[in-house]
């Protein structure tokens, strides 16, 4: 007997959910400005203890920076933010330079935007409110998408404001900025911390995997003119989350082909074929505020074992019958 297996399956995390397990790059509660640069015009202090005040000059800027190292090609970064005033077009805004692209997050009262891709997205951030940001850069990718909660509420999923400036300079910088735009004043701000963590930690309630191929194939061969020719094939099992507004899984489990064929004195001696499973299972459930209770289907599994039921008998019959007849000629 001649045997042929062959097997292959990749399991690959794309993003992990929730918080990282440590902000290994930097966990900065803003409990002291040591080791933190400044540029602009303005007041940068510790005003309220363990809070960063920033209120730029007229027309300027107020910024802190810090060289933490080095920054990897997949990080997260946080930061808890309250927008005291901000003025008249005035912003705040974060980078992070990783030694490939800088990547920029500006906040306005009305818009968040990426001034190097100029991805602006709609979105209303209440002066003197307290919110959460995360931003998951992958530099590589030319992804940066950005998350936002308001004090003691649930993450939103804001959108992905693009790539990044070409920039090789200054791997590790990190910025904390408050601006006025030229000829106006009264931006102010204060912020709680700044994290950043290593790799992909998107604060959802799933993990993302892709399943590349589960293949699986044997051929079996037997003496004495008899031949068993068995195909097994499992396709592809598919299972994505979606982040943000609902969590789907698809599991498409399994399709298999079994083909026994016997010869006899090179004559088809019994010929059966039988198809079985196809199951397709779909689960939705909402994640966002206020959404329905979970709600299934698993109709298609009942359908595809009937169906396989079905069609395997009819083929062993046909089989049967055919040998019968064979046999009484």
């Amino acid at each position: 007997m001649f045997t042929v297996a062959i097997m292959f399956c990749a399991i690959v995390p794309i993003v992990k959910a929730g918080d990282p397990p440590s902000w290994d790059l930097l966990n900065n509660p803003w409990d002291s400005l040591n080791g933190w640069g400044q540029y602009g015009a303005g007041t940068s202090e510790i005003n309220p203890a363990g809070q960063h005040h920033q209120k730029p000059n007229s027309g300027t800027y107020i910024a802190r920076w810090k060289d933490i190292g080095t920054l990897p090609d997949d990080y997260t970064g946080e930061f808890k933010l309250c927008v005291d005033n901000f003025g008249n077009g005035g912003y705040v805004d974060h980078e992070f330079y990783d030694g490939v692209h800088r990547y920029a997050i500006f906040i306005y009262a009305g818009k968040i935007k990426n001034p190097d891709s100029g991805t602006e997205i709609s979105l209303t951030t209440d002066a003197g409110t307290w919110y959460t940001w995360r931003v998951v850069i992958d530099s590589s990718g030319h992804s940066f998408k950005v998350y936002r909660k308001p004090n003691g509420g649930s993450w939103s999923y804001i959108g992905n404001i693009g790539g990044g400036l070409n920039y090789t300079d200054g791997d590790g910088t990190v910025y904390y900025t408050s601006s006025n735009i030229a000829g106006q004043n009264g931006c102010e701000a204060h912020e709680d911390y700044l994290k950043i963590a290593s790799g992909l930690y998107e604060p959802s309630l799933s993990t993302t995997y892709r399943i590349d191929l589960n293949l699986t194939t044997s051929v079996a061969f037997s003496k004495f003119l008899r031949t068993n020719f068995i195909v097994i094939v499992l396709p592809t099992v598919s299972i994505s989350f979606n982040k943000v507004l609902r969590a789907t899984l698809y599991v498409t489990t399994s399709f298999t082909s079994t083909i026994n064929l016997m010869l006899r004195a090179g004559k088809y001696y019994f010929v059966s074929t039988i198809m079985n499973i196809i199951v397709l299972y779909h689960y939705i459930y909402p994640i966002g505020v206020g959404g329905a209770a979970p709600t299934s289907s698993g109709g298609m599994l009942l359908i595809g074992m009937t169906f396989g039921l079905i069609f395997g008998l009819l083929f062993v019959g046909m089989g049967l019958k055919r040998k019968e007849s064979r046999e009484r000629s």
